[in-house]
């Protein structure tokens, strides 16, 4: 596969959409509960900007200029998604669910 020129700084704006359509996504979901705290939104938000990135760490199997992109350019988002990864991972481990099975 040929490489293509990678401009990651449309990674952060990517992952800013995201959050915010994330956001609107679950309080439409949501429209029949209760009002969403606003920590609550900010937590949504966090999570819908940290799945941008590992969407595009999924497509860096076919091209090694997606990886080197997304690390020049775009450390604040995956920052957010690392931290939500490693958190799952734990939370995986201590529920102990992997080593139940």
């Amino acid at each position: 596969m040929p490489n293509f020129i990678f401009d990651g700084n449309w990674v952060e704006y990517g992952a800013f959409f995201h959050g915010v359509i994330y956001v609107a996504w679950r309080i439409w979901r949501t429209r029949r509960s209760p009002e969403i705290a606003a920590p609550v939104r900010a937590e949504e938000f966090a999570f819908g900007v940290g799945l941008f990135p590992q969407y595009l760490l999924l497509l860096s199997v076919m091209s090694s200029t997606i990886v080197e992109g997304l690390a020049q350019s775009s450390q604040l988002s995956l920052c957010v998604a690392g931290s939500y990864a490693l958190a799952a991972m734990w939370q995986e481990r201590k529920s102990g669910y992997s080593l139940a099975r």
